[in-house]
């Protein structure tokens, strides 16, 4: 790998998680919600944990991106985008906490 595709992979996966985290503070309590970031020389894991109510987002189907916008629902476009953008999303609800591993 280039340092060009590993500059353009860091870009991409912290838009990933500015997306994600801008959701974690428009829809979930900011005093009940967190994140740790683990990194390695060629990898990076990030969890959203909060204990807000079960919601998992990776169950709600992808937004149709062929369509217009004028024609699209509203919703959906910010986790479309980093399931695309990261190699793996995972969630799970555990101790009645929400948590999203993205790596």
């Amino acid at each position: 790998m280039s340092d060009g595709d590993a500059d353009h992979d860091r870009r991409r996966g912290r838009g990933a998680v500015c997306q994600y985290r801008e959701l974690c503070l428009r829809y979930r309590d900011r005093d009940r919600s967190g994140s740790t970031v683990h990194e390695e020389p060629l990898s990076v894991e990030i969890t959203f944990i909060d204990n807000g109510k079960q919601y998992d987002p990776l169950a709600k189907p992808d937004p149709d991106t062929t369509l217009p916008l004028k024609e699209r629902k509203k919703g959906g476009l910010g986790i479309f985008m980093v399931k695309n953008t990261m190699d793996n999303v995972v969630y799970e609800y555990k101790d009645g906490r929400n948590i999203l591993t993205m790596f």
